[in-house]
Protein backbone atom coordinates (compact mmCIF):
# COMPACT_ATOMS: atom_id res chain seq x y z
CA UNK A 1 0.00 0.00 0.00
CA UNK A 2 1.80 3.08 -1.21
CA UNK A 3 1.30 6.48 0.38
CA UNK A 4 -0.86 7.54 -2.58
CA UNK A 5 -2.86 4.30 -3.00
CA UNK A 6 -5.91 5.73 -1.27
CA UNK A 7 -7.37 9.00 -0.05
CA UNK A 8 -9.96 10.06 2.50
CA UNK A 9 -12.23 11.14 -0.38
CA UNK A 10 -12.06 7.68 -1.97
CA UNK A 11 -12.45 5.76 1.30
CA UNK A 12 -15.34 7.93 2.47
CA UNK A 13 -17.10 7.54 -0.90
CA UNK A 14 -16.82 3.74 -0.80
CA UNK A 15 -17.23 3.30 2.99
CA UNK A 16 -15.64 -0.16 2.91
CA UNK A 17 -16.37 -2.65 5.66
CA UNK A 18 -13.17 -4.56 4.81
CA UNK A 19 -9.91 -3.50 3.20
CA UNK A 20 -7.36 -6.01 1.89
CA UNK A 21 -3.87 -5.13 0.70
CA UNK A 22 -1.43 -7.42 -1.04
CA UNK A 23 2.03 -6.38 0.05
CA UNK A 24 5.31 -7.88 1.26
CA UNK A 25 5.69 -5.82 4.46
CA UNK A 26 8.47 -3.63 5.78
CA UNK A 27 11.20 -5.73 4.20
CA UNK A 28 9.87 -5.05 0.71
CA UNK A 29 11.88 -2.96 -1.73
CA UNK A 30 9.41 -0.08 -1.38
CA UNK A 31 8.67 -0.38 2.35
CA UNK A 32 4.95 -1.10 1.88
CA UNK A 33 2.60 -0.58 3.55
CA UNK A 34 3.22 3.13 4.02
CA UNK A 35 2.08 4.65 7.27
CA UNK A 36 -0.16 7.30 5.71
CA UNK A 37 -2.16 4.76 3.71
CA UNK A 38 -2.61 2.36 6.64
CA UNK A 39 -3.72 5.13 8.99
CA UNK A 40 -6.32 6.37 6.47
CA UNK A 41 -7.70 2.85 6.15
CA UNK A 42 -7.85 2.40 9.93
CA UNK A 43 -9.77 5.67 10.22
CA UNK A 44 -12.50 4.13 8.04
CA UNK A 45 -12.63 0.51 9.32
CA UNK A 46 -10.90 -1.75 11.83
CA UNK A 47 -11.13 -4.62 9.32
CA UNK A 48 -7.88 -4.04 7.45
CA UNK A 49 -5.97 -7.13 6.30
CA UNK A 50 -2.64 -7.48 4.47
CA UNK A 51 -1.09 -10.59 2.99
CA UNK A 52 2.25 -10.04 4.74
CA UNK A 53 0.48 -10.41 8.07
CA UNK A 54 -2.53 -12.66 7.34
CA UNK A 55 -1.18 -14.86 4.53
CA UNK A 56 -3.67 -15.86 1.84
CA UNK A 57 -6.99 -14.08 2.32
CA UNK A 58 -10.09 -15.73 0.90
CA UNK A 59 -13.52 -14.12 0.68
CA UNK A 60 -16.33 -16.60 0.01
CA UNK A 61 -19.61 -15.08 -1.18
CA UNK A 62 -22.84 -17.01 -1.72
CA UNK A 63 -24.99 -14.11 -2.91
CA UNK A 64 -26.30 -13.16 0.52
CA UNK A 65 -23.55 -13.82 3.03
CA UNK A 66 -19.79 -13.86 2.99
CA UNK A 67 -17.01 -15.31 5.07
CA UNK A 68 -13.37 -14.38 5.34
CA UNK A 69 -10.71 -17.00 5.85
CA UNK A 70 -7.01 -16.43 6.24
CA UNK A 71 -4.08 -18.33 7.72
CA UNK A 72 -3.51 -15.85 10.52
CA UNK A 73 -6.58 -13.78 11.24
CA UNK A 74 -4.53 -10.83 12.38
CA UNK A 75 -5.67 -7.46 11.15
CA UNK A 76 -3.42 -4.52 10.49
CA UNK A 77 -3.00 -2.04 13.29
CA UNK A 78 -1.24 1.27 13.82
CA UNK A 79 2.01 -0.53 14.68
CA UNK A 80 2.03 -2.12 11.19
CA UNK A 81 2.38 1.25 9.50
CA UNK A 82 6.00 1.82 8.45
Amino acid sequence: MSSTSNSYALLNEWSPEYIVASCAGKDSEYGFPHKEAVLRCLDVTNNVYATFKSGDILFTINGEEYTINCKDEEKLGVTDAF
